[in-house]
């Protein structure tokens, strides 16, 4: 706790890893990952290679840290009711 207090050697990371596999897995693109990054790799070919265009919502909220937070539910919720 002392290191992350003091922010020595601490990585700040997100879940967004785990949203886009969330998202291929929904989609249907990679439901097994057999390597890291997979379900991300995949995701991106298959949006790469769409024919269709989609705007998703992202929104953000600011937190009192003045960091921003991207909501994922709102884009999730957009994908299940359009597609």
């Amino acid at each position: 706790m002392k290191q992350l207090e003091k922010g020595v050697n601490v990585v700040q990371s997100s879940s967004t890893g785990r949203v886009l596999d969330a998202a291929a897995t929904l989609l249907g693109i990679c439901g097994i990952r057999t390597y890291e990054g997979e379900p991300a790799m995949k995701l991106e070919s298959a949006a790469r290679n769409s024919i269709r265009i989609v705007d998703l919502p992202l929104v953000f909220k600011k937190q009192k840290n003045q960091e921003f937070l991207c909501l994922t539910r709102p884009s999730f919720f957009w994908g299940f009711m359009n597609f």
